[in-house]
């Protein structure tokens, strides 16, 4: 039975992070079991996981699941835990993740429709005018948006631990190709044919109080948080800048924002600059 301290544990120790004998916080504790349930969440695989509160939860997957929860969780905690991630770390952790959705996803058999045609050049009456060439499918437009929030002093409010909130400030739109910005820190993609774009999420983060938190900014999409690459520890007087490069498919009306969260307390946080790019 493996429980969350474990997975964790694990996890740290491939970052090189600390000694096996020097117990975590209980503050880290949490923002590591957030940044577990975080990441399975995104993952959105047939697991069996369900969210755990507490090092001693089990973790509900199944045991060749393991390896790659704990090799991509290790990336996704070094940063706020002072670890080192090296490349075959990441590359380590890529591979698990590779190997355990040729495990989970399953692709079956290709079926041939009924009403497919015989053959090309079938346009006589009793084959129902159908060819066997379909035309092309649309190819998406290149797409483009560029959100920059500069010099805020506008304190992005936190009234719960651990729960995300979009960031609050007045961004500026600095360009858009198939994209809607507005001020309020929202990118909408406007073609009819989906793709898959790059993102770019950047976010300088301090309290808007004394003392030191651990903060955590996020890529929402459509309101709801898909990606949490990074954290680190901030204060009044000390700014922490968090980078998280992402892939994601849009389709028509979808909309990206930044989101942050203060996973110490709910002291308020101050987002003074940020960038939201999507290529």
């Amino acid at each position: 039975m493996t429980t969350a301290s474990d997975v964790i544990s694990a996890a740290l120790g491939l970052t090189l992070t600390r000694s096996a004998d020097i117990p975590l916080e209980p503050d880290e504790l949490q923002q590591a079991i957030f940044q577990l349930n975080t990441m399975l969440a995104s993952w959105n695989l047939e697991l069996g996981y369900s969210d755990v509160s507490s090092p001693s939860d089990t973790v509900t997957t199944p045991p060749y699941s393991i390896n790659a929860i704990v090799q991509n969780l290790g990336v996704q905690l070094a940063p706020a835990f002072g670890g080192i991630v090296d490349a075959d770390l990441r590359e380590n952790a890529r591979q698990a993740k590779k190997d355990l959705l040729k495990i989970v996803v399953k692709i079956g058999p290709a079926k041939m429709p009924s009403t497919l045609p015989r053959g090309s050049g079938n346009t006589q009456s009793w084959q129902g005018n159908r060819t066997f060439y379909d035309p092309p499918e649309p190819i998406a437009a290149p797409t483009d948006g560029l959100l920059l929030l500069a010099d805020n002093a506008t304190e992005t409010a936190i009234t719960t631990l651990l729960t995300p909130v979009l960031v609050s400030g007045m961004w500026a739109v600095q360009s858009t190709h198939q994209m809607d910005g507005t001020a309020a820190g929202r990118l909408t993609y406007t073609p009819a044919v989906p793709a898959i774009v790059n993102v770019t999420v950047k976010a300088t983060i301090r309290m808007a109080s004394s003392g030191n938190k651990v903060v955590t900014a996020f890529l929402a999409k459509n309101g709801v948080v898909v990606a949490a690459n990074g954290s680190g520890t901030a204060s009044d007087s000390a700014s922490v800048e968090i980078t998280i490069p992402w892939e994601i498919e849009l389709s028509k009306d979808d909309y990206l924002e930044v989101w942050v969260s203060n996973a110490s307390d709910t002291v308020n946080l101050l987002v003074s600059d940020a960038e939201l790019r999507i290529n």
